[in-house]
């Protein structure tokens, strides 16, 4: 892959989705990432490179004490809003701290399994504290399937999902260059 968009300025390479089970940062997750870094690094060394962390990558606390060596590597934080609240943003806060950058690269407003009601209040105390750090994010999940996680509903319109989602961007765009543009 980095072979391929090594000529690409706007390619973000995710290493390792949600590390998960009997890892650990210093035995598992790290001795990957720079395996992994290094690979990449042979065609592409301008790319950000995104490294997961332990427990579906919310240990990032772990990675700020021991953090990859080399440039434009960021950390990725996953967060459900009905199920993660205000103690895993202390520890994200703490590993920011430490000096590590964070990319939310994967979140939802319902709970960790993909269901259940949208959870507003923690969503927004969510988007509160990345507005606050400078945090870009990426919601889950674009498709159909039948969770509440889902932005559109089986018909292919906006689930309630979708349209919250719709109205977090929306808000928080109002002043976008390519909201103005003719």
């Amino acid at each position: 892959m980095s072979e391929a968009y090594k000529d690409y300025p706007n390619v973000i390479y995710e290493i390792c989705n949600e590390p998960n089970g009997n890892v650990t940062w210093e035995g598992n997750v790290k001795p990957y990432a720079e395996h992994i870094i290094s690979i990449i690094r042979e065609h592409d060394n301008d790319a950000v490179i995104i490294v997961g962390t332990p427990t579906w990558s919310q240990d990032v606390l772990s990675a700020a004490g021991n953090p990859v060596d080399g440039e434009n590597i960021a950390y990725t934080l996953h967060f459900y809003a009905g199920t993660h609240k205000q103690w895993l943003r202390d520890n994200a806060d703490k590993a920011l701290e430490k000096g590590i950058p964070l990319f939310v690269t994967e979140w939802g407003s319902v709970n960790a399994d993909g269901n259940g009601s949208i959870d507003k209040t923690s969503t927004e105390e969510w988007f509160k504290w990345m507005d606050e750090n400078n945090i870009s994010s990426c919601n889950w999940a674009v498709n159909d399937k039948n969770e509440g996680s889902s932005i559109f509903s089986q018909d292919k319109t906006l689930s309630d999902t979708g349209l919250y989602i719709k109205e977090l961007i929306w808000a928080r765009t109002k002043d976008a260059a390519w909201r103005t543009a003719n």
